[in-house]
Formats: structure tokens, C-alpha cells, sequence
């Protein structure tokens, strides 16, 4: 079956964003880390997109760049979240 890689990259950033969660890595050093439990090929292209960090073959978390921080919480508004615009 065809599909839209672009569409499926876009869906699970979205949807890694109900997994996400900060962490502090050094003093006010702070990221964003996800479980990752899709497909290593879709995790993959998400790293080559340069919204994750390198996956990792046994981590079981990502880490977001600050560009897939925030395209991940706009795409998971814009997808999942009733309600007016500008609402979090």
C-alpha cells in the first residue's frame, strides 16, 4: 500500500507529544523527551527531519529538538485539541 510519509511523520510527532515530558540534564538545562513505541523506520525519519535527537538503538525515550518540541505540540493542537485557537 502507498501512503504519505510526510502525513505519517506529521502523526506520530503529534502523537508523541502525549508521551512527552521534561526533564532537567544540568543546571536550568532542561529537555523534552518522549517513549518512542512506533517503528524504527518512522522514529528514523523523524530524526533525519532534525526533529529528534539520534534515537538510539536501546534508549526507549527521544529526545525533541527545540524544532520538533514545538512542531510536535502545534500538530498535536491541530490535530487533537477542541476548542479555540491559542488554547494549550
Amino acid at each position: 500500500m502507498e501512503y504519505d510519509g510526510d502525513k505519517v511523520d506529521d502523526m506520530i510527532l503529534a502523537l508523541l507529544w502525549l508521551t512527552a515530558f521534561d526533564e532537567e540534564i544540568g543546571e536550568n538545562v532542561i529537555q523534552t523527551r518522549a517513549w518512542k513505541r512506533f517503528a524504527h523506520r518512522h522514529i528514523d525519519r523523524l530524526h533525519e527531519k532534525g526533529w529528534i535527537e539520534d534515537p538510539g538503538e536501546s534508549d526507549r525515550s527521544v529526545v525533541f529538538t527545540a524544532e520538533g518540541r514545538e512542531r510536535s505540540h502545534d500538530l498535536f493542537k491541530q490535530l487533537f485539541v477542541d476548542g479555540p485557537p491559542g488554547r494549550s
